[in-house]
């Protein structure tokens, strides 16, 4: 199995690393040792950053140990299963892995047939290595898959042979013909649909092809967009996701043979609804000779818009908004958790040690500055004491760049100028996951619309259509543990 070797590969260049810096950080002790000095600035600098990568490096290693693992009980569980394969497939080639009959399983029915198929066709598709880790992930995720859903669409819509079917169909205009394998291929993918009821046009629309789901693209290339790194991601099944809060337990002394109090927490609800963010993009059938670059650009496309409407929203949208997902830094503003400047108008050092000291101490180790990189060169700037490097004289330097301790994320939706005479919301502190959580109901799927119909008078128009949409939500889980820094 070529994932699996792979992987091995890949930890074996791992452990090569880490011996690596092992070897130099027993080097320069021996040379230390060896001159009878005390260890330079330089030194233990180099020290320190040789042992941080060598236990970043270790514990990378030890995740993909854990994964080959994995795979390893998974390839030993489907070497002793049956493989299902259909008349005329070539063995051996992963055809048969995607040629199935798969509206003789209803939905419901077999659910573990499909994904043990799924996985097994998730070995032959044009993906790479962390493509296919993510997709396992999501087939292992009952919130995602419930039911075998994305294990039959990858089934449906991830094989060579559909690829081809689906840019086929699109350019019969010119060519006017379509193989019986590439339509007998569409029409399965497009009756599995229909028995789903999701995303598929009546009328015949196709499906995209899974190799082109826009959840394998990386959207962080639109916007510096941390969010979803930092915050807390859950997943919902329904149109809105709700969470229990509780303000703590308080012990007390007591005297012997006294009663105990009763210190039952209050709880309080939580509650995210979930927003329908649409995107859709027509190109003219003049584009068809370049069918596959025009839909791999739309798709990469869509995915930097996705991270440039939730960027923006999950910053500042308004709370109570019908169709926009409140935003974090407009929750805490609500929520009265925000540190004013020192000085109207003013953005000054005292101000970062305010905002620190007002985190209640509890969420100290987990903190994380959320900051528009031009705040950050601001902080740079900021007294000739520090020879303008605040962030470098207050950073150890080994885990990328630290303010006052605590790790900062560029945001490029924050407030990155301060105004006169207005409230500049320039910054997040806090432990972002236990503030803030996004609530993800359905992850970005893209379908075609193979004709889109003038409205003058209903006929074509010569264009063809690309439609993504997908579901979330946001709430502030924990308006204690984040704080708001506002320029007055």
């Amino acid at each position: 199995m070529k994932y699996l070797e792979l992987l091995r590969a890949q930890l074996a260049a791992l452990l090569t690393r880490h011996a690596a810096y092992l070897d130099e950080l027993d080097a320069l002790a021996t040379d230390v040792e060896s001159r009878g000095t005390a260890t330079t600035t330089e030194e233990t600098e180099l020290a320190r950053s040789l042992e941080a990568d060598a236990a970043s490096v270790n514990t990378e290693a030890e995740a993909l140990r854990s994964r080959i693992e994995e795979m390893e009980t998974i390839v030993a569980a489907r070497a002793n299963a049956p493989r299902p394969v259909v008349p005329g497939a070539t063995p051996g080639t992963g055809s048969d892995v995607f040629d199935v009959n798969l509206r003789s399983i209803r939905i419901g029915d077999e659910a573990g047939d499909i994904d043990s198929r799924a996985r097994r066709a998730l070995e032959h598709m044009r993906l790479n290595d962390d493509q296919k880790a993510h997709v396992e992930r999501r087939l292992n995720d009952d919130s995602i898959n419930a039911r075998g859903t994305l294990g039959r669409h990858l089934l449906a819509t991830g094989s060579d042979q559909y690829r081809a079917a689906f840019i086929a169909a699109l350019g019969t205009m010119t060519g006017g013909y379509i193989e019986r394998a590439h339509a007998d291929a569409l029409r399965t993918a497009q009756d599995e649909y229909r028995a789903l009821s999701i995303g598929t046009d009546g009328t015949g629309g196709y499906l995209m092809p899974f190799t082109l789901d826009p959840t394998l693209i990386d959207i962080n290339a639109g916007v510096a967009n941390p969010i979803r790194r930092v915050a807390r991601v859950r997943t919902t099944m329904t149109d809105n996701w709700q969470g229990v809060t509780d303000a703590g337990v308080t012990a007390s002394w007591d005297a012997e043979f006294s009663e105990v109090s009763d210190d039952t927490p209050t709880l309080a609800q939580v509650a995210a609804t979930i927003k329908h963010p649409r995107v859709f993009v027509p190109f003219s059938l003049e584009h068809e000779d370049d069918i596959p670059q025009v839909l791999a650009g739309m798709s990469a496309a869509m995915g930097r818009s996705k991270d440039r409407l939730e960027s923006a929203a999950f910053a500042t949208g308004a709370a109570g908004s019908a169709t926009v997902p409140p935003g974090i830094i407009t929750l805490l503003v609500a929520a009265s958790k925000t540190v004013a400047s020192a000085t109207t108008d003013t953005f000054a050092v005292a101000d970062l040690y305010n905002l620190q000291g007002d985190l209640p101490d509890r969420y100290d180790d987990t903190a994380t500055w959320l900051l528009h990189k031009k705040i950050v060169n601001l902080i740079r700037q900021f007294g000739t004491a520090d020879s303008h490097a605040l962030l470098t004289r207050l950073a150890d330097g080994s885990n990328g760049l630290d303010l006052l301790g605590a790790p900062i994320e560029h945001w490029s939706s924050l407030d990155g100028v301060i105004n006169a005479t207005a409230d500049n919301y320039i910054g997040v502190y806090g432990d972002i996951g236990e503030a803030f959580s996004i609530i993800d109901r359905l992850g970005m799927t893209v379908e075609l619309i193979p004709h889109l119909f003038h409205t003058a008078n209903n006929l074509p128009s010569g264009q063809r259509g690309i439609f993504g949409r997908w579901r979330v939500g946001s709430v502030l889980t924990n308006a204690d543990a984040a704080r708001v820094l506002n320029v007055t």
